[in-house]
């Protein structure tokens, strides 16, 4: 699918953001215009396209659970928590768990022994489709 297939069936107006702005800017941009949905894209390529909500239906889970500890290699910690939540992926700085209950990941972690500096359970967010989507954060 193109660009140009979508502005077919949704309408001839496209509004941008430039890569480097936030996330912010774009939902802005959408409830400003009264725009339903988005595209995703990644090195000029769609790789999914529909309503926020429905991306992150889609591509993630309810809830993530941050995990931030005192070193530097965040994947040395990844194998102590294999099989809490649906996925694991692995940032410099934090370890997100994609569950669909950030309580009961944590308590699971705790469980196993495994003990953060801090642990963040928070809603799905865009950028989480795009790092699932993409392999790369939005500041990357």
């Amino acid at each position: 699918m193109q660009v140009s297939d979508i502005l077919r069936v949704k309408g001839g107006t496209l509004f941008t953001v430039a890569p480097d702005e936030a996330l912010s800017a774009a939902l802005d941009i959408m409830s400003q215009h009264d725009i339903g949905s988005l595209v995703v894209m990644d090195h000029g390529k769609i790789v999914a396209h529909g309503s926020p909500r429905s991306l992150i239906t889609q591509y993630s889970t309810r809830e993530v659970l941050e995990l931030r500890f005192d070193t530097d290699d965040h994947a040395e910690h990844g194998e102590a928590i294999a099989g809490i939540g649906e996925r694991i992926e692995v940032l410099p700085d934090r370890l997100l768990v994609y569950t669909k209950d950030g309580d009961a990941a944590a308590a699971e972690v705790h469980l196993r022994g495994v003990r953060p500096l801090s642990a963040l359970v928070r809603r799905s967010t865009l950028e989480d489709v795009f790092l699932h989507l993409t392999g790369r954060t939005l500041v990357d």
